[in-house]
């Protein structure tokens, strides 16, 4: 009977193991939240730059904010794109990486990188990076977009 329990006993330190094992690498991703026609716009931007760099990024579009939120939560979300008053809310929340590596840290100057100027009735998108994310491999993406591809404008 003593040797029938004697697994049970070990269970406990076989489950902590396997609960603190990282995930396995998965594939990174990119979300945009936005209306289809912007995302298709977007899309149409990233796609030939990623292709061109050999670089692997899913695409991802998210038409509500919950939607978004929610792979955020879920730890989905690599890099995204958004519009400024979303992006001040993830700030505000404590939620974004900086997305360059520097000494002034999370600073929204540091945290959002508007694609243009901000215009009155006019959605300005820009990048951000969960805190939570792979950020080194969002600064990649960033930092090429913003030196090989053209601008981005609607």
């Amino acid at each position: 009977m003593a040797l029938a329990l004697l697994p049970l006993v070990f269970l406990p330190f076989w489950a902590a193991q396997v609960m603190v094992a990282p995930p396995p690498p998965g594939e990174l991703t990119l979300w945009i939240h936005s209306s289809a026609a912007e995302f298709a716009a977007l899309q149409n931007w990233l796609e030939p730059e990623l292709r061109a760099n050999g670089l692997t990024w899913r695409v991802e579009h998210a038409s509500s904010k919950e939607e978004l939120l929610q792979a955020w939560r879920s730890r989905l979300v690599d890099l995204a794109v958004v519009e400024e008053e979303l992006a001040a809310e993830l700030h505000g929340a404590l939620a974004l990486a900086p997305l360059w590596d520097k000494l002034e840290g999370p600073t929204w100057e540091n945290c959002f990188a508007p694609f243009w100027e901000a215009q009155p009735f006019r959605k300005t998108f820009g990048w951000v990076i969960p805190a939570q994310g792979r950020i080194p491999q969002a600064r990649h993406l960033v930092t090429v977009m913003r030196q090989f591809a053209q601008p981005f404008s609607p």
